[in-house]
């Protein structure tokens, strides 16, 4: 499912990328210090929000995973009914981007270094 661009740029999210997965979409939103919920997820074409947070926590992600209400962006109603808001806290973030280099700079000792 393509998450759609359009928007993204009316919800203020960040584009996605061309080949970008939903899963590393919402990584990325995340870790940028941007929150998303149910209702947005769904406007943007992502459908199924709370079964990406636990795939996301099983490949060891940490963040917040919490339901609450929440304004529904197309018709500026707020329902009764809670849904999931996922973020990450500021040391979450840190610790998200070292993680990220170190798994890079591992990657890139384990190539074989060209002799000219």
């Amino acid at each position: 499912m393509n998450i759609y661009t359009n928007k993204c740029l009316e919800l203020n999210f960040l584009l996605p990328l061309e080949s970008e997965s939903q899963e590393d979409y919402i990584l990325r939103l995340i870790s940028s210090g941007l929150t998303i919920n149910t209702r947005q997820a769904r406007v943007i074409g992502i459908g199924d929000l709370h079964s990406v947070s636990p795939s996301l926590r099983a490949k060891g992600y940490d963040f917040i995973d919490v339901k609450r209400k929440a304004i529904d962006p197309v018709n500026g109603e707020t329902p009764e009914q809670e849904v999931i808001h996922l973020s990450m806290t500021t040391e979450q973030r840190k610790l998200f981007k070292e993680d990220k280099a170190t798994a890079k700079a591992k990657r890139k000792e384990g190539e074989k270094p060209t002799k000219g």
